[in-house]
């Protein structure tokens, strides 16, 4: 397992896109935690899912709506240790209406010991460069 930050995120991503659900959960340490910008958008709070039995409770809620669901990444970079900005988009078709949408997200990641610890999502940049300590 990669100990750069930027590749640990890239696998991720990667796993998560090729529907790889057991590898994607064993990039994230144990007591990792997500939090879903459109949860804290639609519930408030901290939207977390915690440790990797949550993780995958997530990753098992988003695929079963979405019969396509993939992160396209359009930049990434490591702006200090151990965080990883990560912007691009949400493409998805829905599971029953087969529409297909794309969303601006934005993801920092927290790498520790070449697991990740955390990550956010972001529904803008701005809120994204800012967590990712990048602000413009």
């Amino acid at each position: 397992m990669s100990e750069d930050p930027v590749a640990v995120a890239e696998a991720a991503i990667g796993f998560w896109n090729s529907k790889d659900r057991a590898r994607f959960l064993a990039q994230f340490h144990p007591d990792a935690t997500w939090s879903s910008a459109i949860k804290r958008q639609v519930e408030g709070g901290e939207g977390l899912y915690s440790g990797r039995e949550e993780i995958g409770r997530f990753w098992d809620e988003w695929h079963a709506i979405w019969n396509e669901l993939e992160i396209v990444v359009s930049e990434i970079s490591n702006p200090r240790d151990g965080c990883v900005f990560a912007w691009g988009a949400l493409r998805g078709e829905g599971m029953t209406s087969g529409a297909g949408t794309e969303r601006p997200f934005g993801w920092v990641f927290q790498i520790e010991d070449g697991l990740i610890r955390e990550i956010r999502a972001y529904l803008t940049r701005e809120e994204t460069l800012d967590a990712a300590g990048l602000s413009e």
